[in-house]
This record gives structure tokens, C-alpha cells and sequence, in this order.
């Protein structure tokens, strides 16, 4: 059970130093199996002790120099995670979450060992909270939770060291969403109001109430979260947050289009498909044609919806507009958005609409196969 990642590993979170986490990590998504057990596991766990304590971080060991640190460093792994997170929402995870991750490891891990001036080293780690947040995401987009729940984690022990309690709550957001999308909705109420503790700007204040009123709603608190996100949509009204799309190189950024989806999925869970869709297809006005995953998202959801309501012809229009999308993306979401497409047309084959849209889903999944996650 201990060499597949079933024992209890509670105590490896606090075990080994940032830069040896990183290290594995790196080696688990570039498809190095003999690591990959350590990490393919998701852990309820470890979403538990995640209360903000700033400033009582563990200090962070430094050996020698073997890097010569200036203010060049940090720029450059600004404009890196400015540019990867661009190359994510245009083309999706697929394999650059191992790019991520061996950047994450090979520099940003050599600069935690170095010794520098505080106000710089500051700088960089909170630069390197979001890196490891992205990759953590990116993994979450290839379905490989257990190593993706890792790097969150050291999204979270980089932001204490870096005294950036903005940057620990959006972490905790993104490890809501991974839990709410497991299933697991209690644990993502808990991350949730954990980052709601923390004092954030108004963008990522919306985002907070969103993800609250996400967890509540599916959890059956439906007051609860019809009141959370009047409050998120009463908030992201009065401060302007991102009606638009988000500047070009933009990281991590929550915008409009995120909003309406979240309220999307409360009225999902609420039982209102007809405002699910109608949320859902306001999104799509906030969403840049950059962002290819998340429009991509929104079609084949939209489309999920109308079958359940039994409109086959209008699922049928926004799955093939998913289809125009998929051949330009590598995540693994969307090759389940795709077999689930499948397997719920499976039932009308005999229908010209149903029959047409399966013969193009399976020239597709031929000529685009997606890629399977390491972990």
C-alpha cells in the first residue's frame, strides 16, 4: 500500500525542504514513473491545516550561492509565469505542465538554496507561489489531482514565506475548485471560507464568494448560496471587476467570465438549467478567443445541460462548436468533456443529428488523441 501512495503520508508534507518537493515533482510530471507514486495519490488530508500563518512559515535553508541573484531573475520569472499561463489558456496543459515543472525545479529551486537580500528574495518567492500555483492547475486541467494537490501545497508554503496572504487565498480558491470538482464538497467549503478569512483585493474577493456559493449550493445550502453570490455579483458591479476579457499576459486573472461561470454552477446545482444556460452563454461574452480551454468548457457544458432538458438539436449546435475547438487544445478535461459527449449520444444513434456529430467525435479522438497524465 506505502509503494502505490495509499499509507499514511500525512507527515511528508512537512518532511522533505521546498526544493526537494520541487525536484520530485518535476520528475513525476515528466513521466519518470518510479516517482510517480508518491505523488498519484489525492489526499483529503492534507486539505485540513490550511489557516493562514503568516510570517511562522518554516525559514527556508540556504547552501552556498550557486547563483549570482539580481532584480533580472525576478523579472524573468515574472514574464515566465505571465507567458505560461497565456500558453495554457490558448493551448491547454498537456504537456507544458512538465515545462512548469522542471522550470520550477531547475531555477526556482536553485534560488531557494541562495542566500540574498530579503526584499529581493521576497519577490521571488511570491513569484514562485504562482508558478507553483499555475503548475498546480495545470495538472488539475490534465486530471492528475494527487500531483496537483502537491503543488498547491507549495503554492501555500511559498506564500507564507513571502508574507502574501492574497497569494495564499488564491491558492486555497483553486484547491476549492479541485476539491468541489472531485466531489468532495465539504472539504471545498472548508478551503473556501479559509480563504475568505484573508484580506485579498476586490477582484479576488469576488472570486472567494463565488467558490463559497459554489460549495454551499452543492451542498444543499441553497439560501446560503443564492446570498453568497448576490453578494460576489453586487461586489464585482460596484468595483468593475474585469468586464472583459483580461489583458493579454495576464496571470491568474479572474475575471467577469469566471463570475458568470461560477453563478452558473450554482444554478446547476440549484436545479435551474434554463439560468445555467443562460449564464453560461453570457460567459462566453467575457471570454477573449485566447482563452480556447475555457470557451471550449462552456460549449460542451452548455451542451451537457440542454440534453438533460432533452433539446437535442441545440445541445447538438454547442457540441459542435466544442468540436472546433478541441483538435487546437491538449487537456485531459476536455477528453472527458468528449466521452461524455459520446457516451450520451450513444442513446440516439439512429438519430441523422446524434449519428452525424459520433462520426466526427470519433475521426477526432483518432487524429487528436489527448494525452494520458502521468499521475
Amino acid at each position: 500500500m506505502a509503494d502505490i501512495g495509499f499509507d499514511d503520508s500525512s507527515a511528508y508534507w512537512c518532511e522533505p525542504s521546498l526544493p526537494e518537493q520541487l525536484a520530485e515533482l518535476a520528475a513525476a510530471v515528466g513521466s519518470e514513473r518510479y516517482v510517480t507514486s508518491r505523488v498519484a495519490v489525492y489526499h483529503l488530508a492534507a486539505l485540513q491545516d490550511v489557516e493562514w500563518r503568516g510570517g511562522r512559515g518554516r525559514p527556508l535553508t540556504t547552501e552556498g550561492q550557486p547563483w549570482p541573484l539580481g532584480r533580472d531573475e525576478l523579472e524573468v520569472a515574472t514574464l515566465m509565469v505571465r507567458a505560461l499561463s497565456e500558453a495554457d489558456r490558448i493551448y491547454g496543459a498537456g504537456r507544458l505542465r512538465a515545462v512548469v515543472g522542471a522550470y520550477l525545479a531547475q531555477m526556482i529551486g536553485i534560488w531557494l538554496r541562495s542566500p540574498v537580500d530579503q526584499g529581493l528574495r521576497t519577490g521571488l518567492l511570491a513569484v514562485a507561489s504562482q508558478l507553483a500555483r499555475l503548475s498546480g492547475f495545470m495538472n488539475f486541467d490534465n486530471e492528475a489531482h494527487g500531483a496537483a494537490q502537491r503543488f498547491y501545497r507549495v503554492s501555500l508554503d511559498l506564500a507564507v514565506e513571502s508574507d502574501r496572504p492574497d497569494e495564499y487565498a488564491r491558492t486555497l480558491r483553486r484547491m476549492s475548485g479541485q476539491a468541489h470538482s472531485l466531489g468532495h464538497f465539504s472539504s471545498a467549503m472548508h478551503l473556501a471560507e479559509s480563504a475568505s478569512g484573508l484580506r485579498v483585493p476586490p477582484r479576488e474577493r469576488v472570486s472567494v464568494l463565488s467558490q463559497i456559493a459554489v460549495s454551499r449550493a452543492a451542498l444543499g445550502e441553497h439560501r446560503q448560496a443564492l446570498r453568497e453570490i448576490g453578494r460576489a455579483e453586487s461586489l464585482a458591479v460596484r468595483e468593475d471587476i474585469g468586464q472583459g476579457p483580461p489583458e493579454a499576459g495576464q496571470a491568474d486573472e479572474y475575471h467577469y467570465g469566471f463570475f458568470v461561470f461560477d453563478k452558473a454552477t450554482v444554478l446547476v446545482h440549484l436545479g435551474d438549467r434554463k439560468g445555467a444556460v443562460d449564464s453560461l452563454k453570457e460567459s462566453l461574452r467575457h471570454w477573449s478567443f485566447t482563452e480556447r480551454r475555457s470557451r471550449a468548457i462552456v460549449f460542451s457544458r452548455v451542451a451537457e445541460i440542454q440534453m438533460w432538458q432533452g433539446n437535442l438539436e441545440e445541445a447538438a449546435e454547442f457540441w459542435n462548436l466544442f468540436l472546433d475547438y478541441y483538435p487546437m487544445l491538449s487537456s485531459r478535461r476536455l477528453a472527458r468533456a468528449m466521452s461524455t459527449m459520446q457516451s450520451t449520444l450513444s442513446a440516439y444513434s439512429k438519430n441523422r443529428t446524434a449519428k452525424q456529430l459520433l462520426h466526427r467525435a470519433a475521426r477526432m479522438t483518432q487524429e487528436f488523441p489527448k494525452d494520458t497524465p502521468a499521475s
